[in-house]
């Protein structure tokens, strides 16, 4: 995709070549425009990649350094001077760009981390595992009946570089880009749902293929109860944790609909555990891969 990306931007600055003229004395405003704004288009292009791939490698390198760390404690305590804040939910949804969905600064995603690993602290944890009523109070925060909305991730790729530059009309917006944010949506339960005890749960990602054709990929599953623990939180017990296990998927390109495409059916092998929920964000972890963080939308049904 970036060679031909690429490729796109040095046609555009060909073509722009293609309409200035050799000799300058037949120079007319429209030939100097239909030459000048491809060539200006794809240097911008090429400056803004170069941009968002410093962006990503900056958030790359703190997730991995921030992989290793598996105690909230060693993001600095109260009377250390390199204390990394621990930032309240509403904190926290502030530091998502408005203009990217994503984030970026390093300092933001250092109070993520250590709002996620505040669960494996004893004093936090202690509550949770106090009373088998904590335990389900838990599991209720998914709530049937409404949708929650992508906030952050902890593993980053060319994904949020794509955003990155998207955000500011770079080349790949003619290419496959988000036309929304990813959705998920809990339904109220049924009969069956009760039967079986768990909530039938679905994923929406919506995107634009060359800026007019929609894609949208769906992801249909269940959440229910699970006596293991998420791995690699805590090596203390912890009270019987929902997890979101997916059973089939779908992409819809305009009316065409292609059930459990290879790509999505990959992405979508590894189960989501549930391991903080906290004033509407929950947070999961999928396996080996990272956590996500999810954010009621309040009213939203």
């Amino acid at each position: 995709m970036v060679r031909l990306g690429r490729a796109v931007v040095l046609c555009l600055s060909l073509l722009g070549l293609a309409f200035v003229p050799c000799r300058t004395d037949a120079l007319s405003l429209s030939q100097l425009r239909a030459g000048v704004v491809p060539i200006t288009y794809g240097i911008y292009s090429i400056i803004i990649d170069r941009l968002s791939t410093r962006i990503l490698k900056r958030m790359q390198a703190v997730e991995e350094e921030l992989s290793r760390i598996t105690d909230a404690r060693d993001l600095g305590d109260d009377d250390d001077a390199t204390v990394v804040p621990l930032l309240t939910p509403a904190q926290l949804r502030e530091t998502v760009s408005r203009r990217t969905n994503l984030v970026t600064d390093s300092s933001h995603r250092r109070s993520w981390c250590k709002w996620r690993l505040t669960l494996t602290e004893p004093a936090a944890r202690a509550p949770l595992a106090a009373t088998a009523a904590a335990a389900s109070s838990t599991s209720r925060v998914v709530e049937p009946g409404h949708t929650y909305t992508w906030l952050y991730r902890s593993y980053v790729n060319s994904e949020e570089r794509n955003a990155i530059a998207c955000s500011v009309y770079n080349w790949k917006i003619f290419f496959l880009m988000h036309s929304s944010t990813t959705k998920m949506v809990v339904h109220e339960r049924d009969v069956s749902d009760t039967t079986s005890d768990h909530t039938r749960i679905t994923l929406v990602d919506q995107f634009r293929l060359g800026l007019v054709l929609p894609v949208t990929i769906t992801w249909h599953g269940t959440i229910s109860t699970t006596t293991q623990p998420p791995p690699h939180t805590t090596t203390a017990p912890l009270p019987p944790t929902p997890r979101i296990t997916w059973t089939r998927t779908e992409a819809r390109i305009a009316s065409k609909v292609i059930e459990n495409p290879a790509a999505a059916q990959k992405l979508s092998k590894e189960p989501w555990d549930v391991v903080k929920c906290e004033d509407g964000m929950v947070c999961f972890q999928r396996g080996d891969v990272g956590y996500l963080v999810f954010d009621k939308i309040v009213g939203g049904n």
